[in-house]
């Protein structure tokens, strides 16, 4: 379980990010965070994934404080970030060096194949496409069979078709493994057809203004009546927050 209490991030001349942040994420949950900039949706994946510390309050993981980079959690963040000098296997499994030889090579390889990569394992970042190398990096996160998944608007600099084949990927994926997944996002369609819950925050400071259950099975049909009106609620409750 992943638990967030009064998560408080001040910085330099004054600026307070985040304020009170209390939230806690179940096992096997995905919960988008929506709101507009500049309410912290970054900062708070930020300091969950310990690349930034709260100015008071703790984030735990199954009790224990998480006061760095952590084993346990892996980062998509909104550009894939791939080391162009590295084909996309080695990108894949270049967190896995302290593993034995065989353990890398199969998890790479299993990963490749599931992300829909494997013809192009000793390919080049030039070489692939915006959902292509976004596909890779999700698989790079997923390489070290991470409890919680953070994801800092992945999809956001792709088209729209390519977001919405790699949201019914990301979905699958989880249905597979059942990580745990928080997913900042400006597009209320992609948390709604997710998340079980989302997050609607709000700026200056941040802060979680309300909480949305999403009680709808999955896959989501986008087009239906109540995807619609929670897409309205949502809307609604952001011209609020």
């Amino acid at each position: 379980m992943l638990a967030i209490d009064d998560v408080h991030k001040h910085f330099p001349g004054g600026v307070t990010a985040l304020q009170g942040i209390d939230l806690t994420v179940g096992e096997g949950e995905i919960v988008a965070l929506v709101g507009t900039s500049g309410c912290g949706k970054s900062t708070l994946l930020r300091i969950l994934a310990g690349l930034e510390q709260p100015s008071r309050g703790a984030v735990r993981l199954d009790g224990a404080t998480i006061t760095g980079p952590e084993p346990r959690i892996g980062f998509v963040f909104q550009e894939p970030r791939l080391m162009p000098w590295l084909t996309v296997e080695a990108n894949i499994g270049f967190g896995l060096h302290d593993l034995p030889a065989e353990v890398q090579h199969g998890r790479t390889q299993r990963l490749l194949h599931r992300v829909g990569l494997h013809g192009f394992a000793k390919a080049l970042p030039s070489e692939l496409s915006g959902g292509m190398a976004q596909r890779a990096a999700l698989a790079r996160a997923l390489a070290r069979e991470p409890e919680i998944l953070l994801l800092d608007e992945p999809f956001s600099a792709l088209d729209a078709f390519t977001r919405e084949d790699l949201q019914r990927h990301l979905l699958e994926l989880w249905e597979e493994w059942r990580f745990t997944a928080l997913l900042v996002t400006h597009d209320l369609e992609e948390a709604l057809a997710l998340a079980q819950r989302v997050v609607v925050m709000r700026p200056h400071p941040g802060t979680i203004h309300d909480v949305l259950t999403i009680d709808l099975p999955t896959p989501r049909i986008r087009t239906a009546p109540e995807f619609q009106a929670l897409k309205a609620t949502m809307a609604a409750k952001l011209k609020l927050a």
